[in-house]
């Protein structure tokens, strides 16, 4: 199913038979044009198909000597979520969809304390795999466990992705490259699901989007070559004020991030977040 075709079944679906029929068809269909390999930190810096079940993703570095477990994507609930939430509105685009992946994220992926999740990994490093559903159940996710997440949103959603494993601000990072029209065909949108675009008022009254960047040709090449790229929101804000209408609803708010600076691949020299 390419991505016009899994829209109209998402609209066309009437219960929750129909989202659960849906969603276990496509994935048994990503499942099956899937291979094996190992990803994530270490091994990859841009991954773009769907992290099935064959897919050895490593969201952490080593522990000494040991690989850090797979993280298993195993939950079908969270693509029925992602269904159940896109129905809600009568239309979903890029913009629209990368709000509600970062929403998901908040609610479902909460961010905990380190510890906790080394301990999740280290314990299971004898079984050599943990499951999405145990991060939830630690609050432990960091920036690897929500990008990959969202890049399998977006490839379930038949669009196209990349799962990053680079930088953000020097520190090591997890994040998405996606492409509204294509691999081939510019623009390149970055969209970061472990941080929010903020709007705030002198009151200290806040409203928050999904935080995404869009890429001229030159600065994604520049960061195709291992280049570190500062970028900034100016864009992000328009595209977020033509489709909310900001200017008018939210005259008193100020955009608060307005850049940041990302590349692709890890800084190995940086102990700081081998983790995260």
């Amino acid at each position: 199913m390419d991505k016009n075709q899994i829209r109209e079944r998402i609209y066309s679906c009437d219960t929750e038979d129909d989202i659960k029929q849906l969603v276990e068809e496509r994935i048994y269909e990503l499942e099956q044009n899937s291979e094996e390999e190992t990803i994530g930190q270490g091994y990859t810096d841009i991954f773009k198909d769907f992290i099935s079940s064959k897919v050895h993703y490593k969201p952490a570095a080593k522990f000494g000597d040991i690989d850090c477990p797979d993280l298993l994507y195993d939950d079908i609930n969270d693509y029925i979520n992602l269904v159940e939430e896109l129905r809600k509105n009568s239309y979903y685009n890029f913009t629209t969809l990368f709000s509600t992946i970062f929403f998901m994220m908040e609610k479902e992926l909460k961010t905990g304390d380190k510890m906790d999740r080394y301990f999740l990994y280290s314990k299971n490093k004898d079984f050599g795999r943990v499951s999405i559903k145990e991060i939830k159940d630690f609050s432990c996710a960091f920036c690897s466990e929500r990008a990959g997440m969202s890049h399998n949103m977006f490839k379930f959603l038949g669009m196209d992705s990349q799962l990053i494993s680079g930088t953000r601000d020097g520190i090591n990072h997890a994040y998405n490259i996606v492409f509204p029209n294509g691999y081939d065909h510019e623009p390149a949108v970055l969209f970061d699901p472990s941080f929010h675009i903020d709007y705030i008022n002198q009151k200290d009254q806040k409203i928050s989007f999904g935080y995404f960047i869009p890429l001229t040709k030159d600065k994604y090449d520049k960061m195709l070559l291992g280049e570190t790229v500062l970028l900034d929101l100016e864009k992000s804000s328009e595209k977020l004020n033509n489709l909310y209408s900001l200017n008018e609803r939210f005259s008193d708010y100020e955009l608060c991030n307005k850049s940041c600076s990302y590349g692709i691949g890890i800084n190995n020299t940086n102990d700081n977040e081998k983790v995260l």
